[in-house]
């Protein structure tokens, strides 16, 4: 996956939730800071930095540094944004490590730049739409 695509995900879910955008859009994107410890198992790319209990130790430490629920949720949904997009994709990931299953739904193929702009295109569309809900009210009511 594109480093913007992760960064856009957690931009946008955070956008639509009225979270913070900022603090989602770094943890987005944190994950990644594994690829460059392929030397120390567990800590191998997509190891333990890429599990769902990294993303709450993550949300549970910001929440004890700033002592703010909502930086700790958006924490969260970056995260969790990150680790749902590798999921997706055909890259396998220990998302419930310490378990020691690899994990993959293989929707598609993480380094293809057309499913990339797909993704990217659908999380600025929901931002686009949450920005200008009254465009979509004919839609929506449609009765």
């Amino acid at each position: 996956m594109l480093a913007i695509t992760y960064l856009l995900a957690g931009l946008s879910i955070a956008y639509i939730l009225e979270k913070r955008i900022v603090t989602a859009s770094i943890f987005a994107v944190f994950p990644t800071i594994d690829s460059g410890f392929n030397y120390a198992y567990p800590i191998v790319e997509n190891g333990v930095i890429h599990s769902i209990p990294a993303a709450f130790v993550s949300g549970f430490l910001i929440y004890i540094y700033t002592e703010d629920k909502e930086s700790a949720k958006s924490c969260l949904i970056g995260y969790l944004s990150h680790i749902t997009l590798d999921l997706i994709s055909s890259k396998s990931i220990m998302a419930f490590y310490p378990l020691s299953f690899d994990l993959s739904v293989d929707l598609m193929p993480p380094d293809n730049l057309w499913w990339n702009l797909c993704l990217i295109t659908v999380f600025l569309s929901g931002m686009f739409v949450k920005k200008n809900p009254e465009l979509f009210e004919p839609i929506v009511n449609f009765r």
